[in-house]
């Protein structure tokens, strides 16, 4: 679809789980983007907040969506907003990301390449401190990519809404991977994504406690289960299938090792301690810092993604088989829901 108007419309979807301390901060800086704001439409898309980020949102916007269901994942609000959005151009941000108020022109400007059907940018972490500066160093992989065709997008991004609508929408039953899966969808029916060296905006990842990085990595592990059982006929799903049984086999190597052998466990650590600083600095020529930190500590907490495999292939192992089949639902047909007018 070719834009000719220089400032077209723009829908943004907001998405959101328990964000109230975020919320506020995400809508402010929408209202201070640098863009016409006749040509904007706010929408929120919550799935099943216990906190008053509901309320919070409907200070800001009159489309305030509720998205109820036992598996809330970033994909089924996104669906829900790209159906109830009314403009060409679809932008998605999560309610703990400020937009940077220049970002949207710059994209729109990318947008009008007819060769173009979504692009993004990168973010920078809000907390410059312990495990949220840490974990922001997941990025730092790609210091040395260019601008340029990308895979997929990141933290959201900026789509033509016929586009997405063609290859019908995230996956809803992803909760962790979900643009990377909706990448490999959207290449193979031959759209592309482009990648802005420009800031997208700034992201929260609101980590407090070491604890809460171990959760996170609980929930990596059954969030990987669950794509396991989901299945699927591209990459991503065979990807994320040898990724799991090579996850459980090496987390049990260190589970026996924490166990049995203290001594073995630290001469591993201090291996891969070796292994990842050669294979950073001299074969990928990363030299941040924080990325190194990161990736370490993923090494060290493989018990607990281990932990939360095992949780979710265990809970699926003693279910009936009626309960299997409800378990693991099918992918939402949105052109469907599109014209039953949900």
């Amino acid at each position: 679809m070719k834009y000719n108007n220089k400032y077209p419309f723009i829908s943004i979807v907001v998405i959101g789980m328990n964000e109230e301390e975020n919320l506020d901060d995400c809508f402010t800086a929408i209202e201070k983007e640098d863009y016409p704001k006749e040509k904007l439409e706010t929408i929120y898309v919550d799935t099943g907040s216990t906190d008053n980020s509901v309320i919070i949102a409907k200070k800001y916007t009159d489309k305030v969506f509720v998205e109820e269901n036992e598996w809330p994942t970033p994909g089924l609000a996104r669906n829900r907003g790209l159906i109830e959005s009314k403009y060409d151009i679809i932008h998605f941000i999560d309610g703990d990301i400020r937009i940077d108020k220049d970002y949207l022109k710059k994209a729109i400007e990318k947008l009008k390449d007819n060769n173009i059907h979504a692009v993004c940018g990168y973010f920078e972490e809000k907390s410059e401190y312990g495990f949220n500066k840490i974990i922001a160093g997941r990025r730092k992989d790609g210091i040395d990519i260019k601008e340029g065709f990308s895979n997929a997008t990141r933290g959201g991004g900026t789509y033509n809404k016929g586009a997405l609508l063609s290859v019908n929408g995230y996956d809803e039953r992803i909760r962790q991977g979900q643009e990377t899966e909706l990448g490999e969808r959207f290449r193979r029916s031959g759209y592309n994504v482009w990648f802005l060296n420009i800031k997208m905006g700034i992201h929260n990842f609101g980590l407090h406690n070491v604890f809460d990085f171990f959760k996170l990595r609980y929930q990596n592990g059954i969030s990987m289960s669950y794509n396991v059982l989901v299945g699927g006929g591209n990459q991503f799903f065979k990807n994320n299938t040898i990724d799991s049984w090579k996850s459980v086999i090496i987390n049990l190597v260190y589970l026996f090792l924490l166990i049995f052998s203290i001594h073995a466990f630290v001469i591993i650590i201090l291996l891969h301690l070796v292994y990842l600083y050669v294979k950073l600095r001299f074969f990928k020529k990363i030299k941040d810092k924080e990325y190194f930190y990161y990736t370490f500590f993923l090494h060290i907490t493989r018990p607990l993604v281990l932990c939360g495999q095992l949780k979710l292939l265990l809970k699926y192992i003693f279910l009936s088989k009626t309960n299997k089949q409800a378990f693991v639902k099918k992918k939402m047909d949105l052109s469907k829901m599109i014209k039953q007018g949900l």
